[in-house]
């Protein structure tokens, strides 16, 4: 893709539905294991280092969920996973801003009157000014191309307004795909050269997510690997912020 995602066709296993029964198709046969792992808040991690706000960096290294220290903080509002309906309006807040998400876009989304956006729209970026400034100096202007944290160029459309969205998402969604390709590159080098490739394999990138084909007997020792793999590259590229995965030892793709 432009900002450097895998992409994959015929079929295209990036746009399988989550839907269990979807999911469930896709299964390691007799005497393997489905290693699953993907970075947990992936986006946010990466939007907090390249904005420095040290807040955002705070609430993000202390462990707590993003989105509930992100009511807290900038709205006030105690809530927990439970709540599901606020933490994902604030979920959709935070992610939206950060792709440039427009204020009657969130209404939309959210069912809101266009007040409440304003007024959430507000509080986040009086709780976070060093995020509201990077927004606002990243869409003053099209230079034309963004970088990656690493350096690589994801090009911008000099006639198409949407450069002001992707001036913000390419950087960040970049990063994530960097991120992603040298954690295999990296699980390539150590995991598959020790247990051989007839024993242990990738069998897919999605987004944040990769998926291990393994040998039972080994299984803990790969995820354990994937796991330690794919944190160490995280934390070498968005420096200062911890890196956090989710890894399952699975039957079938189902049961992440």
């Amino acid at each position: 893709t432009a900002t450097g995602r895998f992409s994959s066709r015929s079929p295209n296993m990036q746009q399988i539905p989550r839907g269990e029964e979807y999911r469930k198709c896709f299964i390691a046969g007799e005497g393997k294991k489905l290693v699953i792992a993907d970075y947990s808040s992936q986006e946010p991690r990466i939007f907090a280092y390249l904005t420095q706000d040290d807040k955002l960096m705070d609430i993000i290294n202390s462990g707590q969920d993003i989105y509930c220290a992100v009511a807290d903080f900038a709205f006030g509002e105690k809530i927990t996973k439970a709540d599901k309906e606020r933490r994902n309006q604030i979920k959709s807040l935070v992610l939206g801003l950060m792709y440039g998400l427009s204020l009657y876009g969130f209404a939309i989304q959210n069912e809101v009157d266009i007040e409440v956006a304003q007024e959430d729209f507000d509080k986040f970026f009086s709780a976070f000014p060093k995020a509201a400034a990077w927004v606002k100096n990243k869409q003053n202007y099209n230079p034309g191309f963004t970088k990656t944290i690493l350096g690589r160029k994801c090009h911008l459309h000099p006639y198409n307004s949407q450069w002001k969205c992707n001036t913000l998402n390419n950087g960040i969604q970049g990063a994530g795909a960097d991120m992603v390709k040298l954690a295999i590159r990296e699980f390539r080098k150590s995991c598959i050269v020790e247990f051989g490739s007839d024993r242990v394999g990738i069998i897919l990138p999605v987004h944040d997510e990769i998926v291990v084909l393994c040998d039972v007997d080994i299984s803990e020792q790969v995820k354990v690997c994937l796991e330690d793999t794919m944190i160490s590259v995280g934390e070498k590229i968005h420096k200062g912020i911890k890196a956090s995965v989710e890894a399952h030892i699975a039957d079938s793709w189902a049961e992440k």
